[in-house]
């Protein structure tokens, strides 16, 4: 049985702070060009190698945007064949094409993950101070349906989030607390929650008609801080 006081189930590898998004709250504070002090290549390798030997964990690669970096799917292609598993969360971008999507699943990358902020682009493109996207984003998301890949959504629950309605095809949905760093720090009104009524603090989401998530349980004493749901399809 794997032991996580030893060895984690999950390494998020921030490949590179470079993307051309410009999130509210970033926690890497990504830029528009790359680091020149990133892994290298052969860096990547070995700091895969060492990832592999901590009972083969997870392997995501994220960023800023791993896609700003044009050796991701030989990364990824180095992490598979040693036999770890891979999923990349890109941002939305014009890099993201159905070409590039149908490349990594020859990789073999076993998800994608998107992020979704807001129900329409007024919201999203708010949150990720970027016009067009939101729209970018659901093509990514039709993209990753066609041709069939996994895929999970992130979201930041914020005020203008009244209702989060849990969709039945979601097969598993998960909760953390988000922490302030990167751009996100000091703006303290960033990401409060929506309030209805009096809050119950309870140990579980409460799931109400149509799986509808209660604001009353978001905002309840304790939870106050922001809350980042990822949500599998």
């Amino acid at each position: 049985m794997r032991d996580f006081n030893e060895n984690p189930f999950i390494v998020i590898w921030e490949l590179t702070r470079a993307c051309q998004l410009q999130c509210l709250h970033c926690r890497a504070e990504a830029q528009y060009h790359r680091d020149p002090r990133e892994l290298t290549f052969e860096e990547g390798k070995k700091l895969i190698d060492e990832i592999y030997d901590m009972d083969q964990p997870m392997l995501v690669f994220t960023g800023g945007d791993p896609l700003m970096r044009p050796d991701v799917y030989d990364l990824a292609k180095y992490a598979i064949d040693k036999g770890l598993r891979v999923s990349m969360k890109p941002s939305a971008t014009p890099n993201v094409t159905k070409e590039a999507i149908r490349k990594a699943k020859e990789v073999g990358l076993a998800r994608w993950a998107f992020s979704l902020d807001g129900p329409n682009a007024e919201i999203h493109d708010h949150f990720r101070g970027t016009s067009g996207s939101f729209a970018l984003t659901i093509r990514a998301i039709q993209y990753l349906h066609e041709l069939d890949i996994p895929v999970q959504i992130n979201t930041v629950i914020s005020r203008k989030m009244r209702r989060l309605r849990i969709s039945p095809r979601v097969r598993r949905l998960a909760f953390t607390r988000l922490r302030r760093n990167g751009r996100l720090f000091g703006k303290r009104t960033v990401l409060h929650l929506y309030s209805e009524g009096a809050a119950k603090q309870r140990s579980k989401p409460p799931l109400g008609q149509r799986g509808r998530l209660s604001p009353a349980w978001l905002a309840a004493p304790g939870r106050s801080g922001g809350f980042f749901a990822a949500a599998d399809g």
